[in-house]
Parts: C-alpha cells; sequence; structure tokens
C-alpha cells in the first residue's frame, strides 16, 4: 500500500504516471570572473582593488556565488601593531636558596649591601612586516638596545652598595643578549651569555674584563706574599726569592662564572661561553748547574684562603695537606690544583712531572662546607687525593718554549630541580672540569685535554661553584667588621715553591664572575641568570595575537624575580649554544592571521570580531574566509610569501536578487578576520569567483 503524499510536495518535486521523482534543473548556468590586482589603475593596492568591465556584467535572478580559487601575497611574518614584550628574569644568583643556607656565613651588614637582581625588561617590538631575516634583527635590536646602554641605561654599568677596596662602589652589569641563529635548517632566539668589552655598544670599558686581578681587596687577606707581579697589564708573575717552602703566593680574588660550557670544535662556542682560567707558565734554563722547583696552579677562593692567609696572622704560612698516593709530598691547600715538579739543566728540561690533586671529599663540599667557620676549617685540613699524574715531556710538551694551562669548569643538564621554594621544576645542574695543555708555540688546534672529571664521574656540586656569585659577600671570620668580606666558588690562585725568576706566569686570563677595569679602577660583577621567559601582556597591547604566535608563548604568565611559575615555558640564558633547545625559542610560528575577502555584491555574512567590542551579528559582504597565509614560518627565509587558496566551489552564497544585477566593476577588499581591519601587508592578490544559476 502507498501511502499519501501531501500536494504541496508533489508541487516541489512534480509527478508522474510512473511514481514520484525529485525536480532536478535541466541545467546551470556556471560563469567564471578572475579578478587580478592591477597596481597601475586608480588606487588599486594589494588589500583593496577595483576591475573594470569592458561589457557590462549581467547577474541573473536568484544567481549564486563562491570563491573558487585565488593567491594572496605577503610578508612571512605580520605584526600589526606596537606590541609591549616583557623579559621575565625568572632566577638571578645568589639565590634565596644561597642566602638562607649560608645565612651563618654571610657578612655581618649582608641585607644593606646586598646586589639586587635585575628588573625585568619591557620592550617594545614594533608593527611590521618582516620576513623572517628581519624580524630576528629588529626583536634583537629592540631588546639589546635597552640592555647594553652605558649612560642611564638599567643593565650595564649600575652602582652597588659593595665596596670591594678603597671607597669605590662595585658596578654590576647583566652579561647576556638576545641572538638569534640560523644554520643548516636550525633555529635559534633567545638570550646567550656575553661578556661586556671594549668593544660592546658604546662602552668605555678600557680593559680587558678577562684578566685576573690580583687586587688587595677589603677582604681581610694577604693577597699577594714574596712574589713579584710585572708587566703592562699586572700580568707577569715570579717569586721574588727562592725558598723551600710554599710561602709565596699570589690569590686571584674572581670566581670563574658558573653555568658555562668547554672548549671544543663547535664554532658558535666563544670564550664567553666557557668557564675556564689559564696561564702560560714558562720556565729558563740554568746558565750554569742544575735547578728543581715547584709550583700549584690550583682553584680555591678567599673564603677558604682566609683560614690561613688572613691579616691578622702576623706572618701568614700556607696550609698545607699531604697527597694520600705519595703522603711525602705536602700541597697547598686549594680544591683543585696543578703540582708541577720541575728539574732543569742548562741544555733541557729533565722534569715535568704534572700531577692534578683535589681533597678527598670533593665531590661533598657544598653549602655545609661554607656554612660556617667549622666547616671550613675542617675542610681545609682535608687530604689530597690523586687525579691524573703525567710527566708533560711525554706530551711533547717543553716549558722552557711555555705551556699554556687552563683549566675549565663547565655543566651538564640534570633531572629537573626545584629552585629553593621557586614553584617551577627546572633542569639541574651538575658540574666537571678538564685540564688542558698546550704549547704557546703551537695553534689551539693542538691543545691537549690531559683529563677530563667526567670520564671518571668526578663531579662538582653546583653549590660550590655558584657560591661564587656572593663575591665579597661572605663572612672575613677574623675581622667581620664592614666593609671586610670573602669570596666563595673557584679562583685562580698560584703557589711557588723555591723558584725565582726562573718560573714566571704569564698572562693568567680567567672567564670571571666579576671583571676588573683597571683603567677606570671598577669592579663590575656580571649578574648569573638561571632562568628567562618571555610574556606578552594583553593588557598592553589591542591585539597581541600575532607576536604571542610568533613567539609561541601564548600559555605564560606574569612572573616575578625568584618566583616562577609551573605553567610558564622557563629557559635557561646559559644553554646555548650546545643545548640551544633549552635555551630559547627554536621555532617561529606563524602569526595565524586569516583574512576575509570582501566584495561588492549583495551577500551577507554574520562576522564577529576580536577587540573590547565583540560585533557579534554583523553583517558583512564576505565572500570567503582564508586560512592563514603563513602555517609555518620556520624554514622561511625569503622575503615574501604567496599562499594559494585552494579550489573550493561547495559553498555557494545566495545573491537574493529578484532581478538582474547589471556591473560595471567588481570591488575586492582583503581584511584581517579578528579586526576587519583593511590588511596592509597584503601586496598582491587575485581571485576567481563562480557565479552560477539554475536552470529549470
Amino acid at each position: 500500500m502507498t501511502s499519501q503524499l501531501p500536494s504541496s510536495f508533489n508541487k516541489f518535486v512534480g509527478a508522474s504516471r510512473e511514481g514520484y521523482k525529485r525536480k532536478t534543473p535541466a541545467h546551470q548556468e556556471v560563469h567564471s570572473v578572475i579578478v587580478n590586482l592591477n597596481k597601475n589603475f586608480s588606487n588599486n593596492k594589494g588589500n583593496s582593488f577595483q576591475t573594470i568591465f569592458n561589457s557590462q556584467l549581467t547577474l541573473k535572478p536568484y544567481s549564486m556565488v563562491a570563491l573558487y580559487t585565488g593567491s594572496l601575497t605577503r610578508k612571512p611574518i605580520v605584526i600589526t601593531e606596537d606590541t609591549t614584550l616583557t623579559i621575565q628574569l625568572n632566577s638571578a644568583l645568589p639565590t634565596l636558596e644561597q642566602e638562607v643556607r649560608l645565612v651563618n656565613s654571610l657578612r655581618a651588614d649582608y641585607d644593606d649591601v646586598k646586589i639586587e637582581e635585575f628588573v625585568n625588561l619591557d620592550v617594545t617590538i614594533p608593527a611590521g612586516e618582516y620576513s623572517k631575516l628581519n624580524f630576528c634583527r629588529v626583536f634583537c635590536n629592540a631588546i639589546n638596545t635597552n640592555l647594553t646602554q652605558q649612560t642611564g641605561g638599567n643593565y650595564k654599568n649600575v652602582e652597588t652598595d659593595i665596596i670591594p677596596n678603597a671607597a669605590k662602589k662595585m658596578l654590576k652589569s647583566f652579561p647576556y643578549e638576545v641572538y638569534y641563529e640560523m644554520l643548516n635548517g636550525q633555529f635559534f632566539l633567545g638570550l646567550r651569555y656575553l661578556v661586556q668589552t671594549i668593544n660592546s655598544q658604546g662602552s668605555t670599558i678600557s680593559d680587558d674584563l678577562f684578566l685576573t686581578n690580583f687586587e688587595d681587596l677589603n677582604d681581610g687577606l694577604t693577597t699577594t706574599s714574596n712574589v713579584t707581579i710585572n708587566g703592562p697589564n699586572q700580568n707577569i708573575i715570579n717569586r721574588t726569592v727562592a725558598g723551600p717552602n710554599w710561602n709565596s703566593w699570589a690569590l686571584g680574588n674572581s670566581p670563574i662564572r658558573g653555568m658555562a660550557s668547554y672548549s671544543g670544535e663547535d664554532p658558535r662556542i666563544l670564550g664567553d661561553d666557557i668557564g675556564f682560567s689559564n696561564a702560560l707558565v714558562r720556565a729558563t734554563l740554568p746558565e750554569t748547574g742544575t735547578e728543581e722547583y715547584q709550583f700549584v696552579f690550583g682553584l680555591n677562593n678567599t673564603f677558604m684562603s682566609e683560614f690561613w692567609a688572613n691579616d691578622t696572622i702576623p706572618v701568614p704560612l700556607v696550609k698545607t695537606n699531604p697527597l694520600d698516593s705519595e703522603p711525602t709530598i705536602i700541597l697547598p691547600q686549594v680544591l683543585l690544583g696543578a703540582h708541577l715538579d720541575i728539574a732543569a739543566d742548562t741544555t733541557e728540561i729533565t722534569k715535568a712531572k704534572l700531577t692534578l690533586f683535589a681533597p678527598v671529599n670533593l665531590m661533598s663540599v657544598d653549602y655545609a662546607t661554607f656554612s660556617d667557620k667549622g666547616g671550613r676549617d675542617t675542610q681545609a685540613s682535608v687530604t689530597n687525593q690523586t687525579l691524573f699524574a703525567c710527566d708533560l715531556r711525554d706530551w711533547g710538551i717543553s716549558l722552557d718554549d711555555g705551556c699554556i694551562m687552563t683549566w675549565e669548569v663547565y655543566s651538564e643538564a640534570i633531572p629537573s630541580d626545584r629552585l629553593g621554594d621557586n614553584l617551577i621544576l627546572q633542569e639541574g645542574r651538575r658540574y666537571f672540569f678538564r685540564f688542558v695543555v698546550n704549547s704557546s708555540n703551537n695553534s689551539n688546534e693542538s691543545q691537549t685535554i690531559l683529563f677530563d672529571s667526567k670520564t671518571s664521574n668526578i663531579y662538582l656540586s653546583k653549590e660550590l661553584v655558584e657560591s661564587g656569585y656572593l663575591f665579597q659577600q661572605m663572612a672575613c671570620f677574623s675581622d667581620d667588621n664592614p666593609p671586610k668580606a670573602t669570596t666563595a666558588g673557584l679562583c685562580p690562585q698560584f703557589y711557588f715553591y723555591n723558584s725565582n725568576e726562573n718560573l714566571k706566569v704569564v698572562e693568567p686570563r680567567s672567564n670571571n664572575i666579576v671583571g676588573y677595569d683597571i683603567g677606570r679602577d671598577d669592579f663590575i660583577f656580571m649578574e648569573g641568570q638561571l632562568g628567562y621567559s618571555y610574556f606578552i601582556n594583553p593588557a598592553k597591547a589591542t591585539n597581541p595575537t600575532p607576536l604571542t604566535n610568533v613567539l609561541g608563548v601564548a600559555e605564560n604568565v606574569p612572573s616575578t624575580v625568584n618566583n616562577n611559575e609551573a605553567q610558564t615555558t622557563i629557559f635557561s640564558p646559559n644553554a646555548y649554544p650546545r643545548t640551544p633547545e633549552l635555551g630559547g625559542i627554536t621555532q617561529l610560528g606563524s602569526d595565524l592571521t586569516r583574512y576575509n575577502i570582501e566584495v561588492n555584491l549583495p551577500i551577507s555574512c554574520y562576522n564577529s570580531t576580536e577587540g573590547s567590542a565583540n560585533d557579534i551579528g554583523q553583517t558583512r559582504t564576505i565572500l570567503h574566509n582564508t586560512n592563514p597565509i603563513v602555517e609555518d614560518t620556520t624554514n622561511l627565509s625569503t622575503g615574501v610569501i604567496t599562499r594559494s587558496l585552494e579550489p573550493f566551489n561547495t559553498k555557494y552564497l545566495s545573491l537574493n536578487n529578484p532581478h538582474q544585477i547589471k556591473l560595471n566593476s567588481l570591488d575586492i577588499s582583503i581584511r584581517r578576520a579578528k579586526t576587519n581591519e583593511l590588511a596592509e601587508e597584503i601586496t598582491d592578490a587575485s581571485v576567481e569567483m563562480l557565479i552560477k544559476k539554475d536552470i529549470n
């Protein structure tokens, strides 16, 4: 039995004696209209242009229109308005954890003179249309202009309340700049460590801040004893009068920087990146007879040395400790040491035995060691262990030619580590060290790594190395009346036994936490940072979305120094170039801008915008909403990019025209979808429309 259908349905589909079937048009009329930008006509622009028809275009009643295909051209990165970017400095050294755990060994007036952290930096990234390369240049320039400003700036040569010597306050500087790299398909954009030098922008530094200084500080120590220091930069050291004892020394008082790399084959590694202390050691052959003498190039600090070198002792004597493998060998108290036992006659060096040594409890030297006077004094008497021994002559090194000896202290990332009471979990650090030698008459390629502690899994605690950022902030137990204070960390120290001018230390250099500008008599503290992040405050921009998308920081939140938020991506400014993926952005995203293509036809599209007023329900003559023109800018180095609009003929819009529409011209405008602003960044455009009419 067949059910009875309503007469209205019969009228719609038509009926026949054979049954009911859907009525379909006899055919369709489909016309194509191609509109290209003609920059020579009128005031046509890529975002707004007009085409005049030679003959009038007639659109039949109830026609439908669709955008079939086309293309848009623009720069790869578009920032639509000046946008404030905040560089959040999430954790500076010294940290709150250091202050708490070392409270009993900080100088008495620490709260009055403590080095304050640098504040977060707000910079304006200017609106513009950029290639990837130009964006990186503008981005770096906007930030580094603030970071490197010498006069009236907030990040270079800022006074502190610490007075290292005389009556002049120590300065502090932010030793990082934003850097970008595009190399072999790899990308990096972030902070990297760069020491302030004579070549810095507008710098008035007159000397090499890598020089090891032996200035007498307000630390209550006898910095030098029975040594002569000569040279234009006080950079040639030898014992003044020979004697069979170790009571001849020069104590460097600036620690090696932390979070550093080691030298290697990667050309991206600069001297700034390496945690090093080195010197040329040269022996002179005697004119007659034979000579025997010894030398120690150690890493120690003035906090430890104050145990035996404080100026309240009438005749300071170096604290010495035996070597476990050869108890008859008594060596100066240091935390890391390179001992040279030298013999020479008139024709050659006949012995050049090198022994690397350290306290037997080296790996446990941490905040507990520096937490009070008792812990320090106990550590100063610990027996030494042998780490490595050889005769340098077996490595083709002759001390009469000179040998550059280098301690390198470098960090490796280990699993996440809490930064005191901070909320964020960040990669931890473990420190290793290397001892490198090379002859002064050979190139750097001839460097010989005699010892790398990582191969033996002998490491230093981060607390030992990074306590160096408490420069002149540790107690001087022999006289803690301000401004006397000492320093932790690892500082270069030189000890001479039975030598005179026949053994000289030339040009000792270090990547110092505190550099000394001899010409200006200024100490400059390089404040270390453990982490930083990017933050774009939506309250400081009408449309922060493009820059947010390009940098990929949409999830970041405001953060204060030493108070990291768990949902913020924290980068290490010390990671580049060894682990750039931990140091900054390794991919630029797209600004993800979508565009509306509008035409002067009676079509309706309900459109909403992003902003203070959400225009929900506003109708516009939008024919098509594009996908983002640039979906990923990672590998784009070109200045412009053209995106073809994919062929699309399934979305026809009705013109709702009961009568013919006659057009003499067709107007095209291209607007940013979220704001309805004309897209000034579009430099070229082409569209093809299909106009369809069903013919019954």
